[in-house]
């Protein structure tokens, strides 16, 4: 047995690498999700992009935007990622495991299952675990952010039921029935967390921050529900004062729950507990009742790390490149290139594919292959220069692109020193009609309309055409330039600008459009009118931001879309 005169020896020693360290039982969090019937064709492909670029964006550089089949593993500034494909028999099965550099004790683990056989959606999951049987500081949301980033874009499910990544707010009759409803339901599986609003409150939320981050931590295992204080006391009537919640609190209640309850079953979260600088604290605590409390997955996340890594090392063909199957070709093997003229016979099957170039000679046969060759290189060199050409085109286009936009923001900025506005050059609208001038007057290069938003706004019936001017006019200066600024990229919440207006993820109303030959996703607008369909009061500015333009594009405007989820 060999001797260690340290416990670094020891570990130098061992082998690295995260499927050969035994996993302990520090298990934190282990979903199992699956697609609803209505998310979009390409589900599964649109969810490995959103896990790669929400990962380049930690990793910074070194990471592929894409991954075949087979084992790979990367490692790019003490950040290290394993990620494993197979596509067989059974479907196309990827699983990404990744260690961050700010978190050495933590794994968390994606995994996209696509199974072949009939009938079963799509799976996704999220695993995150410790090695380590004392694992030191928290663990982090990396996994959480990809779930909640992955929701925004395809429907997931779990137990039948559609996972949110955003809070609940019950501000109608029929949204506290159906939370009554759920709350008492005995076959729920997962918890639910209500946050109440102090009657003191003039926002719609007693914090946006705290309760939007609670929501996407709990994303998979509870839904987060907002509570306004005139439905405090409905809440107290139906379950009890001693097990509602009020005055800005917050309570868990478990799966089980009824009426006369145990309290610490379904425990209380005092507001000035939360104001103290204790929420971490708290949402620890949640998470743990949530895991003690927690019911078997409903389906396997897919096939586990260690064994697709298994059969991803299986020894398989050898695979050749394109000149090596040409070649190939030539010699006798595959598809004919030069027909024999005897005709096939069919007594033997193989004798045609023996007499690949039998009827030619010897000299002629060399020849022809010789000139096929060359023919294919000269080609694959006219691609390689042709590609060259196109991409430094390209890298010239984004740096004139990026000089015009720096010139234009350093003659706003002298207007400005001279005492102009470049921002209010034409004045408001007042008729639809006018709308699609007046971008184009007076905030070109900062606003763009697509050509749904121009159709709609033809046959427009919002009646305040000033106020959805203004949202437009917010979203070319205040937000772009906040966007440009590097600061707060969304600017989540109420536009203090504009009374009345939130600015607010997509959710299920989120369409796909087509940018400059570019494909993008319409994930964000500009909302008033609470949650009416009346298209005389319900103003929704659909948008979406450009980076390489720097400009707000707007794909939809005034009136609420039509979608799946609406």
């Amino acid at each position: 047995m060999p001797e260690f005169k340290s416990f670094e020896d020891l570990h130098r020693s061992q082998p690295t690498g995260p499927e050969s360290v035994p996993e302990r039982s520090t298990e934190t969090l282990h979903l199992a999700l699956q697609t609803s019937p209505e998310a979009p064709a390409d589900a599964v492909e649109r969810s490995r992009r959103i896990v790669l670029d929400r990962l380049a964006k930690h990793f910074g550089r070194g990471l592929p935007k894409a991954f075949g089949p087979g084992y790979r593993a990367f490692r790019v500034d003490g950040h290290s990622c394993h990620q494993v494909r197979v596509v067989d028999g059974t479907g196309d099965h990827w699983t990404l495991r990744t260690e961050l550099r700010t978190h050495p004790d933590w794994v968390t683990e994606v995994g996209v299952s696509n199974p072949s056989s009939s009938g079963t959606s799509p799976q996704i999951g999220f695993r995150v675990f410790s090695r380590a049987d004392v694992p030191s500081g928290q663990e982090p949301r990396l996994a959480q952010d990809l779930a909640a980033a992955i929701a925004k874009e395809v429907p997931l499910l779990l137990w039948n039921r559609r996972i949110v990544c955003d809070p609940v707010e019950i501000d109608s009759d029929s949204k506290f029935e159906a939370f009554a409803s759920y709350l008492h339901d005995s076959n729920r599986r997962l918890a639910a967390v209500v946050a109440s609003v102090p009657p003191e409150a003039d926002e719609p939320l007693p914090s946006v921050e705290q309760v939007e981050d609670l929501a996407r931590t709990l994303i998979g295992t509870a839904t987060v529900y907002v509570l306004p204080h005139l439905y405090t006391f409905r809440l107290s009537d139906l379950v009890s004062k001693q097990l509602s919640v009020f005055q800005g609190a917050w309570r868990y209640y478990g799966p089980g729950f009824k009426p006369g309850a145990d309290l610490y079953a379904h425990p209380l979260y005092l507001r000035e507990k939360l104001a103290s600088g204790r929420l971490a604290d708290v949402i620890a605590t949640i998470r743990k009742k949530i895991r003690q409390d927690r019911t078997p997955l409903q389906a396997s996340p897919g096939p586990a790390f260690e064994e697709l890594r298994r059969r991803a090392e299986l020894p398989s063909k050898t695979k050749l490149g394109p000149l090596a199957r040409i070649w190939r070709r030539l010699r006798g093997g595959g598809t004919r290139l030069f027909p024999s003229t005897a005709p096939p016979s069919t007594e033997d099957p193989g004798a045609e594919a023996d007499d690949t170039l039998g009827s030619l000679p010897q000299a002629t046969r060399r020849s022809r292959t010789g000139a096929e060759i060359s023919a294919l290189r000269r080609r694959l060199r006219s691609g390689r220069d042709a590609i060259s050409r196109e991409r430094e085109r390209r890298r010239k286009a984004k740096r004139h692109l990026a000089r015009a936009n720096r010139r234009v923001r350093q003659l706003e900025e002298l207007v400005s020193v001279l005492g102009g506005d470049p921002r209010v050059a034409v004045p408001f609208p007042v008729e639809w009609s006018e709308v699609a001038t007046w971008c184009e007057e007076s905030l070109k290069g900062r606003v763009a309309l697509l050509e749904t938003a121009r159709r709609s706004l033809d046959k427009a019936r919002f009646r305040e055409v000033k106020l959805a001017a203004r949202c437009v006019r917010w979203l070319a200066t205040e937000y772009r330039d906040r966007r440009i600024g590097g600061g707060d990229p969304h600017l989540h919440g109420r536009v203090s600008a504009v009374a009345g207006v939130h600015n607010l993820p997509s959710a299920g109303d989120a369409f796909e459009c087509s940018w400059r030959g570019r494909k993008h996703i319409v994930d964000w607008h500009l909302k008033n009118g609470g949650n009416t369909r009346d298209p005389a009061r319900c103003l929704r500015i659909y948008y979406f931001w450009d980076a390489a333009s720097e400009q707000v594009v707007i794909g939809d405007m005034p009136a609420h879309r039509r979608s799946a989820a609406s």
